[in-house]
């Protein structure tokens, strides 16, 4: 196990993927055979902190499974990729199963989850990990676990001064704005922010309303009062937008101000996706967030080569079937960049 203590910590899901691989995503009512059937390791939050920490970024998941052969599995996983792990065992509820479907030609993918103990993380099990969460660099956590838990962990980080990272997936109606005022870096997809607008401002965004109503996207994200936000945009890229008067860098944030820095040089900014061939798009968010992470602490906070390097490891991802066993390694990444 690494030597030194978590730099990343990753509080979140952990699910058992079973993915199956056809020729086209069924549509609604129709049955459609599968040319290929995989078993493994995944969930967002499990995913992001595999790809940190083949990153060469020591990592630490904190999660709740049940106790069958699944968690079994993920332990071994885990162990295996040098990845701590501090799991809450939940009596009588399953580890989470995600039922994934991927199709050949595109690599487009849906999926389905069942949370099973995600859903029961405590706070207990997250003020159980104190010391690690306040002495990391920087959390990461998602809406894929028992949301006050995932509150508590931001709490916790805030508290430390620990840059606080939330990637808004899946979309979950129980979202709060006061998790939100925890937040320093905003992660969502086109979808997680439409799903927010809508939900905190009654906004509806339609299109590619990225392109289409940039001006508006602008002030939306101003609106949204989180320091910094990245729009994954999947083919399209991603979209950065700092908002250097939110209110968590002030004295109205009381004792739970942000200690975080933005680190660039420019205000808002578009940056391409990595160009490859995509044969299985499920996981890229994960790779792309857990790959910022590890690269926000590599670079000690720099913002635009965080981006750079987490548009590389989500690229790379997306060449591999699977979700944590797609996860790049630093090495490939430093090879793709250095091409």
């Amino acid at each position: 196990m690494p030597a030194q203590g978590p730099e990343v910590v990753v509080v979140g899901s952990y699910i058992q993927d079973q993915a199956m691989r056809m020729a086209n995503l069924p549509a609604p009512g129709v049955t459609q055979i599968g040319s290929e059937l995989t078993l493994g390791c995944g969930g967002k939050g499990f995913n992001q902190a595999v790809a940190s920490q083949r990153q060469g970024v020591p990592s630490l998941f904190v999660g709740a499974v049940g106790n069958d052969s699944q968690a079994q599995d993920m332990r071994a996983f885990a162990e295996n990729e040098r990845l701590l792990v501090a799991l809450e065992s939940i009596a009588g509820v399953p580890t989470g199963v995600a039922q994934i479907q991927v199709a050949q030609e595109s690599g487009q993918n849906q999926i389905a989850v069942y949370l099973g103990a995600n859903d029961k993380l405590s706070q207990k099990h997250i003020d159980q990990q104190t010391a690690s969460i306040s002495t990391a660099d920087i959390l990461v956590v998602q809406l894929e676990a028992n949301l006050d838990a995932v509150r508590r962990a931001l709490e916790v980080a805030r508290h430390s001064g620990v840059t606080t990272v939330l990637n808004p997936a899946p979309i979950n109606n129980a979202l709060t704005p006061e998790i939100l005022d925890l937040v320093d870096i905003l992660i969502p997809n086109e979808s997680e922010f439409s799903f927010l607008a809508s939900k905190l401002f009654g906004k509806t965004l339609e299109g590619e309303y990225w392109n289409e109503k940039r001006e508006d996207l602008l002030a939306l994200c101003h609106e949204c009062n989180i320091p910094s936000i990245v729009l994954t945009l999947g083919e399209f890229g991603s979209f950065v937008v700092h908002n250097r008067g939110a209110s968590a860098f002030d004295n109205r944030a009381g004792n739970a101000k942000t200690q975080y820095t933005i680190l660039d040089e420019r205000d808002t900014y578009r940056v391409e996706r990595c160009q490859v061939d995509a044969v299985d798009t499920t996981g890229a968010g994960d790779a792309f967030c857990g790959g910022f992470a590890a690269a926000f602490v590599r670079h000690r906070g720099d913002f635009y080569r965080a981006i750079e390097r987490a548009n590389v490891v989500a690229g790379l991802a997306v060449t591999q079937h699977g979700t944590a066993p797609a996860m790049p390694s630093k090495e490939a990444v430093d090879r793709f960049l250095a091409s």
